[in-house]
């Protein structure tokens, strides 16, 4: 990469950086402090070794994307990262010394899931199938998990505004505990529905388009999950991004974010922050709940488990057996019950705090970011042989669930393996064929069918 081009991402990151201080200070804090999001000047010292520590990713992040695992290492580095550098330090529920410890090992877990992108391929010879049986087993798999949640929901589907999401959310958890039903939402929501968007898009079907944006929707209606509903946005919006020829992903990520920030910063000096209409809506999404809640969540995490027993990992099924968990609810339960006394509230965040902080203190951070690494260079490997433009815009879903929800949940129930086997099993065009798969050829005639689906 160019100097210039380096340079741009840097100053990006760095205008970013000091956006999220200026939303912090003008938006959350003033609307949300009795969230939790309160206020403690840092010294001046802190305050720019914080957004040095913020800034140095953006000094080896790639610019243009050649992986999937890259797209989700330019998200978590713009919502979970950064605003896990500051809101702790703003926060201060421990002595600034510790909270310095924190950046440390983040910016080390970053550095290593970051390096994940660059490892040597594993040879996988993938087994692509002709579309039509790929598409039929697809629109199957789609058909029945439908009608499941269908007849799970009976009379129950509500097409709700965000102010009315946990309300729903709440039931529908009650509704699908200890049910398939909720392996059938996540999986059509992380893996089916985004896979019929992208495969869409990339092929110009634009039934499927509309069959993967109709099954979110549909979802939405039941489980009032915001993402979801962003995401007939958010792949699209990705599958664009990456379709100019060499097209500088992280700078018009990074630069688009910040202008976004600045625009919704304007918007709201102009309504007040009395102001409670639908305007706020996109300033709540965006800057409180996208950007501030994992920021919030890593300051939580890290003071709960200052106190409290790690789990060493059995939070998560299987290793249950082996380790006895020391908590008698699930451990997001715990940490929301520590933050605001109600025992309702769940605490979901990024897989730092998850299966890092959770498990082991701040040295989990590395192994969490080692386990992300192993997970992804699989995945990218499986993804070698296809178009970037299909398999960044497949991933962005599961970008967005690594940023509030464990690597686990998001591998297994989330659809992440799901979507690896989708990318073992897809079609290829012929062209692509011939410049990534030297070592697996495929039959002329399902790459034939393949540009023609």
């Amino acid at each position: 990469m160019s100097y210039r081009h380096r340079a741009s991402l840097v100053l990006g990151a760095s205008a970013f950086a000091l956006v999220f201080h200026w939303s912090y200070l003008a938006f959350i804090n003033p609307v949300y402090g009795n969230f939790g999001f309160a206020y403690h000047s840092p010294p001046p010292g802190h305050l720019i070794l914080t957004l040095l520590f913020s800034i140095a990713p953006s000094f080896w992040l790639p610019n243009v994307l050649t992986r999937p695992s890259q797209m989700i290492c330019w998200v978590l580095y713009l919502i979970v990262f950064i605003p896990s550098m500051f809101v702790p330090v703003y926060i201060e529920f421990r002595p600034l010394d510790e909270i310095a410890m924190l950046q440390a090992a983040l910016l080390a877990g970053f550095a290593i899931i970051s390096l994940g992108g660059v490892l040597p391929l594993i040879r996988i010879r993938p087994k692509p199938i002709a579309p039509i049986p790929f598409l039929s087993l697809l629109g199957f798999a789609s058909v029945m998990l439908n009608l499941w949640l269908y007849f799970q929901f009976r009379g129950r589907f509500q097409f709700v505004g965000f102010d009315r999401v946990y309300e729903v959310r709440l039931d529908a958890m009650d509704l699908t505990q200890n049910t398939f039903a909720g392996y059938a939402w996540m999986w059509l929501s992380g893996a089916i529905n985004p896979c019929l968007i992208s495969y869409g898009l990339y092929f110009r079907r634009r039934s499927m388009i509309l069959a993967g944006c109709a099954g979110q929707i549909f979802i939405y209606g039941m489980i009032a999950m915001k993402g979801v509903l962003l995401s007939i946005f958010v792949i699209p919006l990705c599958y664009v991004a990456l379709s100019r020829r060499n097209a500088q992903f992280g700078k018009h990520l990074v630069w688009g974010t910040a202008a976004l920030f600045v625009f919704l910063n304007l918007l709201n000096a102009e309504l007040g922050v009395d102001y409670e209409g639908p305007a706020l809506w996109p300033s709540v999404l965006v800057l409180m709940r996208t950007f501030g809640v994992p920021g919030l969540s890593t300051a939580a995490y890290h003071d709960f488990f200052t106190d409290h027993p790690h789990t060493y990992w059995s939070h998560v099924k299987g290793v249950n057996l082996l380790i006895q968990y020391p908590y008698q609810r699930p451990i997001h339960m715990e940490v929301g019950t520590f933050m605001s006394g109600e025992e309702n509230l769940s605490a979901n965040a990024h897989f730092w705090c998850q299966d890092g902080i959770t498990a082991l203190g701040l040295p989990g951070i590395i192994v969490a970011s080692l386990l992300f690494v192993l997970i992804f260079w699989v995945f990218d490997s499986l993804a070698a042989t296809h178009d970037i433009k299909l398999t960044g815009a497949l991933t962005s879903v599961a970008a967005m669930n690594f940023s509030n929800a464990s690597l686990f949940t998001s591998s297994f129930s989330g659809g992440l393996f799901l979507l690896m086997l989708l990318l073992y099993w897809m079609p290829r065009p012929r062209s692509l064929q011939a410049q990534k798969s030297p070592v697996s050829p495929y039959p002329a005639r399902i790459a034939h069918d393949a540009l023609n689906c």
